[in-house]
């Protein structure tokens, strides 16, 4: 079984034939230099929102689709944020509440750079799940020598997953067979008792499978099938990428 982050029916244009090795060194890069910027840099992170605005375009996806993507992570990046225009000792007070909590300025820019960086990172995360195939993705950590130990923890989990949302279906639709409740109280009991239900069924599970995997002689490592080759092309587009990219983040006026 092939767990894909893509649909390889889907041709995401001049990016899905990129090698997954160029694609993952350049979000890597692309990474490190948007979380090496200054908080008060703002114009340099709206470069780089152009650059990887223009590649999402290149890919031919839909912005509902990260709309949706940075729906499920930004509230997390926020609420762990929010502590932080309180935390800045620098910059004019704007705003002073009860207990001596003091809002700065120079905390608001904070805050601010904070989410434009994450929104950066996990759109660029984004377009490299949804244009590489897990197989593809795998192989390329294989090859930029990533721990054997995590690439068989992630093969793994990637392989999981399908079976959780498959087990988690079949209990949504025996429930609904049995009809819904309209009390919240009791809705929210049954999914309580559904989450603990398949938390035991997924654990019991992987016993299962693990024991049948010891049975047949696994010792650690998944084979990763690699079917393409890193080209010079690949390689010219790696280094013109890089080379945007770092230009951009090290440029003086």
């Amino acid at each position: 079984m092939t767990v894909s982050l893509s649909d390889d029916s889907r041709p995401y244009g001049a990016l899905r034939r990129v090698n997954a090795v160029s694609k993952v060194v350049c979000c890597g890069v692309f990474i490190v230099c948007v979380v090496s910027l200054p908080p008060s840099d703002l114009p340099k992170m709206a470069g780089l929102g152009g650059i990887i605005a223009l590649l999402w375009l290149a890919a031919g996806l839909s912005p509902l689709l990260l709309i949706k993507r940075l729906g499920i992570a930004l509230p997390f990046v926020l609420m762990a944020g929010l502590s932080v225009p309180f935390l800045a000792q620098r910059g004019h007070s704007i705003v002073t509440l009860p207990g001596n909590l003091v809002i700065s300025d120079e905390g608001v820019w904070l805050f601010v750079a904070i989410m434009v960086k994450a929104t950066l990172c996990i759109t660029a995360l984004t377009l490299l799940g949804v244009t590489t195939s897990s197989q593809e993705l795998l192989s390329a950590l294989r090859r930029l020598r990533f721990p054997a130990l995590l690439l068989t923890v992630l093969s793994l989990t990637a392989r999981y997953l399908l079976i959780l949302q498959d087990e988690a279906r079949r209990m949504m639709q025996a429930r609904d067979a049995r009809g819904r409740s309209q009390s919240l109280l009791r809705r929210v009991k049954t999914t309580g008792a559904m989450v603990g239900s398949l938390f035991l069924r997924s654990y019991e599970r992987a016993e299962r499978v693990g024991q049948a995997m010891a049975a047949r002689g696994f010792d650690g490592t998944l084979p990763v099938i690699n079917r393409t080759r890193f080209t010079g092309r690949d390689a010219a587009v790696t280094l013109l990428f890089v080379a945007a990219i770092t230009t951009l983040t090290l440029w003086r006026k």
